[in-house]
């Protein structure tokens, strides 16, 4: 498969570097988590390419949407379905009894992985486009036969993933992955805050270190 000049500078090990650094997360951590590198650490940084599915659970580890920033870079200009950017996502749970925030959100993991099927989706997509084996082969500077196999792979490395989808003119990134990712961020949270309950069916919350914030939850006049 060709290496386009485009994809030169994408280099996802250092990405994951970058973050982690700022996250304080050590290489140990995220080898263990994919399983992969746990003997030598070090290489897990040094990869410009990755399985897709392990960044996805690089991403959630580190709370950080790197499939998200690859596809605005790479695929924009691409038809894709419509995701929400769930980067910098937050939710609150309030505990009203003991006056507590806490974030809460039951759908912060990547178990939708299990029924994503890459090569399933892929050969969806070129059968949509009429994009047969012959045609996808020869834009891919692939061997025929090797368009079956392609379409029995469960995930893909992201960089073939990015040359797929251009040649498809379908972002596969967004469709399989994106669609589905629900991060939530614990950053820039506030550690403390006031909750004071009112005669009124309503709650005021208040950010002790700064008094220009406060968020006012009232419960309508309708509602039980």
């Amino acid at each position: 498969m060709k290496k386009e000049d485009y994809l030169k500078n994408l280099h996802i090990g250092s990405m994951i570097k970058e973050i982690a650094r700022q996250r304080g997360v050590s290489a140990k951590t995220l080898a263990d988590l994919i399983l992969r590198y746990q003997q030598n650490t070090g290489k897990l940084y040094l990869l410009d390419d990755m399985n897709s599915e392990d960044v996805v659970k690089i991403s959630y580890l580190l709370e950080y949407n790197f499939l998200h920033v690859i596809s605005e870079k790479y695929l924009a200009h691409l038809p894709s379905p419509d995701y929400i950017i769930s980067v910098e996502s937050r939710f609150m749970k309030f505990d009203l009894e003991n006056k507590k925030v806490m974030i809460y959100d039951p759908a912060n993991n990547y178990d939708f992985l299990d029924d994503v099927d890459i090569g399933k989706l892929i050969k969806k997509v070129a059968k949509q486009k009429r994009c047969n084996e012959e045609n996808m082969a020869k834009q891919l500077d692939f061997y025929q036969s090797n368009i079956s196999y392609l379409y029995q792979q469960k995930s893909l490395k992201v960089k073939p993933l990015i040359r797929i989808s251009n040649v498809l003119n379908h972002n596969l990134i967004a469709d399989a992955y994106l669609s589905q990712m629900t991060i939530v961020s614990s950053l820039n949270m506030v550690d403390g805050c006031i909750i004071a309950l009112h005669p009124l069916p309503q709650v005021f919350i208040k950010n002790p270190d700064d008094q220009t914030f406060s968020v006012i939850f009232k419960q309508n006049a309708d509602e039980k």
